[in-house]
């Protein structure tokens, strides 16, 4: 009886043996396809070399995008305007700037710009005061002039909503200077013009290093969280190349972990390259202070409080006419 089972059990040895092989060779082939793959080539614009921006920076120096089998071309433009415009003609695929813009076309009724991922929940802009007081009090802007951004943008929109917060009447009680070129700016605080000035990081610093100014109160700690950076994507785009997009947002995420766990000095170290006119002291600085505050999330999801929260400020500096539903701006990717 040994004799008659022997046979059977060798055909089933050798049975096991071919399916384990033919398995093997064909997950192999699957390896090897993968590997061969050509990347997915990405074209990303962003609206100025903003610390708000840092994460796709780092996941393109750590190589997270490189894992995701993504080859990701980052493009800094000099204006919103242009970014938006090459956006629309189809000159990248993706835009980073600030979820105002998207609100604001909405609101126009004009394209389908959807945002997908952010990069920053903070604001990064910082208020100077030209004279070095021991304590500020938002009480001491009363009848004083304070150089802001241009009618529209995100951080005249916060900083209206701060002084209202304080009890104080922007354009009434608080001159803003809100007619300088953004070029221009700082170069008019530091000749001379105003008595306080709104700059990001690290210009911030590197103010109050030269001793031009000090920096006096935190606007994004002031107006709290919001989707300060943004991706933005036209939603045939996000539709067309889903899979691309949810390994993009998943070397962001990447990122945004090493971003906050990482020193500020091994940050600067690897960044910066992309920032050779601020010295390593006063970036490293930079990053602690934005960091202290909580620029930069966990993760890149938009979330609907965020949203809600920036949307209030724009209403209340009647940047729009009516509120935009969440869901009409945002999506999420997974």
């Amino acid at each position: 009886m040994f004799r008659r089972v022997q046979p059977v059990l060798i055909l089933a040895i050798l049975f096991v043996i071919s399916c384990f092989l033919a398995f093997g060779s064909r997950f192999l082939k699957h390896e090897q396809d993968q590997q061969t793959e050509k990347p997915a080539q990405i074209r990303v614009f962003e609206d100025g070399r903003s610390l708000s921006y840092l994460p796709q920076h780092i996941a393109v120096r750590k190589g997270f995008f490189k894992q995701e089998n993504l080859d990701v071309e980052i493009t800094t433009v000099s204006t919103k305007d242009s970014l938006l415009y090459s956006l629309a003609e189809g000159r990248c695929d993706l835009a980073v700037t600030g979820l105002e813009f998207a609100i604001y076309r909405r609101a126009e009724g004009k394209g389908d710009l959807t945002a997908f991922a952010a990069l920053a929940n903070k604001d990064i802009s910082f208020l100077l005061s030209r004279e070095k007081a021991a304590n500020f009090e938002w009480s001491s802007l009363k009848y004083k002039t304070v150089i802001t951004g241009y009618p529209g943008d995100r951080r005249t929109a916060l900083f209206k909503g701060a002084l209202v917060k304080h009890g104080l009447v922007p354009n009434h009680q608080v001159t803003l200077y809100n007619n300088i070129p953004e070029t221009f700016q700082i170069g008019a605080f530091e000749s001379g013009t105003g008595d306080f000035a709104l700059a990001e990081e690290p210009e911030a610093s590197r103010l109050e290093a030269e001793e031009a100014g000090k920096i006096v109160a935190s606007l994004g700690e002031e107006t709290g969280e919001i989707p300060a950076a943004v991706c933005l994507a036209d939603k045939k785009y996000l539709k067309d190349n889903h899979d691309v997009v949810v390994r993009y947002v998943h070397a962001l995420n990447n990122a945004l972990l090493w971003l906050n766990q990482e020193s500020a000095s091994n940050i600067v170290k690897l960044i910066s390259q992309d920032y050779q006119d601020v010295g390593s002291g006063i970036l490293a600085k930079a990053i602690d202070r934005c960091r202290k505050q909580g620029t930069w999330p966990s993760k890149s999801a938009i979330e609907s409080s965020d949203y809600n929260n920036l949307q209030d400020y724009l209403a209340e500096a009647r940047e729009i006419p009516k509120a935009i539903p969440y869901k009409k701006v945002v999506t999420k990717v997974s």
